[in-house]
């Protein structure tokens, strides 16, 4: 997730691949006692799956707290056509 951190505003992280956000620079928050507050400071979820099964609870997370997402074909293989998110080309 990204959020409104001031001029970091897209390096905050939140969620797997720690050491990829740590390479990246970004500040890791892995664990939290509340998603709403989370959500209240998001402002685009971002789900690069590159392999998943069934329905993605992290991409109906951002879609119940109504944040703009960009996710893989795979974090949406799960969901209905339609389901409004954008999906990112892949070429893995």
């Amino acid at each position: 997730l990204a959020t409104d951190a001031g001029r970091d505003a897209l390096r905050r992280y939140y969620g797997p691949y720690l050491d990829l956000a740590a390479r990246l620079g970004w500040t890791v928050e892995a664990d939290f006692d509340d998603l709403d507050e989370i959500m209240a400071r998001a402002k685009l979820a971002v789900v690069p799956l590159v392999h998943a099964s069934g329905i993605q609870t992290k991409v109906l997370d951002a879609a119940r707290y109504g944040l703009p997402q960009v996710v893989s074909p795979a974090a949406v293989s799960g969901m209905a056509p339609g389901f409004p998110t954008v999906v990112a080309a892949n070429d893995l």
